[in-house]
């Protein structure tokens, strides 16, 4: 073998180290899409139902100060 051919053997090992690695690097970053959808549904839900139960306890407040008001103003 000669000189280039020799470039080119460790040409090649270096990129095929690079790609590896690139490789490597795509795999540890993947996320589950759908358990990341279906969790953020799960949380929406939750926010939700925390929302309509401090939306109704503002309403019921606001029952009681302007039922509170009628009786002062009586």
């Amino acid at each position: 073998m000669n000189w280039l051919g020799k470039v080119f053997v460790v040409v090649i090992l270096i990129m095929s180290l690079v790609f590896m690695g690139l490789a490597m690097a795509v795999y540890a970053t993947h996320k589950n899409w759908q358990q990341v959808s279906v969790d953020l549904k799960k949380k929406l839900g939750d926010v939700q139902a925390e929302n309509a139960k401090l939306i109704t306890e503002h309403n019921r407040r606001v029952e009681d100060l302007q039922r509170d008001k009628t009786t002062a103003e009586q």
